[in-house]
């Protein structure tokens, strides 16, 4: 059994794609810029349109697809590299699991709907949000049609990071007693280190859609920032959904490594108890030697990792969150901040 070769939507899916995947993106991006520009001319608030078309279509068109596009490269090449910590008598069926659980990174239905459902709760926030002001009717019917585009771009990346946590959680709960831990970064650890890579790109990501959501209406108090639709259904789940799914996807790893440790603390602990039986002032040098042996070995043991990922993983995840919502928490810092502070 051999591993397949994985798709991606945003290159594979549509016939232009295969061939020229960045021009194609690129295209995308330059003709929604030409009419954005012709629009702009039309409205009472030029440069506010060209800014919130601007930022989604950069975001939708080109940061989208080239973030899925590393996220996918890294994503798979470490489901590859899993037989470093899954045990060796298990390799078909850890191909099997890759062969079947990374499918989603070339579309599925699910994603499809999915995505659909985002671009539609986006559509409705920015249009409930009060984006409208200062934008004629046509106008205001392109810039919703480049919010419902970007979304649906932003709800596949969104799905593929869902369906990665799940296919993460899928292979800790499968292959939960054929777990090995070493301390090296090749082993187990390499999952949170590949998922604090992808998690900082669609943190950044991320940050431009949380950007569009500021050049609505202008908020003079906290509460009408954090009562904003955009905010409410867009910005503010972001936090959660990163973390959690950092986290919780990587909970049957961590029990698995813990089974490992355990397992093998017990075998180490049963050996030096059956040599220790003996008087140890009659045992033999080189009883003494596994002695020693047996002991270093449970000082390893016990040092080990218990979760696949360390602290500058956990750091850049956090970081990567923070990142997502920064600026509206810079909105809210400067609603809040009192008027003496702008005094010059």
């Amino acid at each position: 059994m051999n591993y397949q070769k994985i798709g991606l939507l945003s290159k594979d899916r549509i016939p232009v794609l295969r061939r020229r995947p960045r021009v194609f993106w690129g295209a995308c991006f330059v003709a929604s810029a030409i009419v954005t520009v012709i629009w702009s001319t039309q409205q009472s608030e030029p440069v506010r349109f060209l800014v919130l078309c601007g930022v989604l279509e950069l975001a939708g068109f080109l940061l989208v697809p080239c973030a899925l596009h590393l996220c996918s490269a890294a994503f798979l090449d470490w489901a590859r590299s899993a037989e470093a910590f899954v045990k060796a008598a298990e390799r078909d069926r850890l191909i099997h699991w890759y062969n079947t659980e990374l499918t989603f990174f070339a579309g599925t239905r699910s994603m499809l709907v999915a995505s659909l459902v985002f671009a539609a709760v986006a559509a409705f926030a920015y249009a409930e949000g009060g984006f409208r002001g200062g934008f004629t009717l046509g106008g205001w019917i392109w810039v919703e049609c480049v919010i419902f585009v970007s979304a649906f771009m932003a709800g596949c990346g969104l799905w593929v990071m869902y369906c990665g946590g799940m296919a993460i959680w899928r292979l800790g709960a499968r292959f939960m007693d054929s777990i090995t831990v070493r301390a090296g970064r090749f082993g187990v650890l390499s999952t949170g280190r590949m998922l604090a890579f992808c998690w900082a790109i669609i943190g950044a990501v991320w940050f431009m859609y949380t950007l569009s959501a500021l050049f609505g209406p202008e908020h003079t108090k906290l509460s009408e920032v954090l009562r904003s639709y955009p905010v409410l259904l867009i910005a503010v789940p972001t936090l959660p959904l990163i973390c959690g799914i950092f986290i919780g996807c990587q909970i049957p790893l961590h029990r698995g490594m813990m089974a490992y440790k355990k397992r093998e603390i017990r075998l180490v602990e049963q050996r030096l108890d059956e040599i220790m039986a003996d008087d140890i002032a009659v045992l033999a040098k080189k009883r003494r030697d596994e002695i020693e042996f047996l002991r270093h070995r449970w000082s390893e043991l016990e040092s080990l990792p218990e979760w696949p990922f360390g602290a500058k993983s956990l750091a850049s995840v956090s970081g990567s969150s923070v990142m997502a919502v920064l600026p509206v928490v810079v909105k809210i810092v400067e609603v809040t901040k009192p008027q003496t502070w702008f005094a010059v």
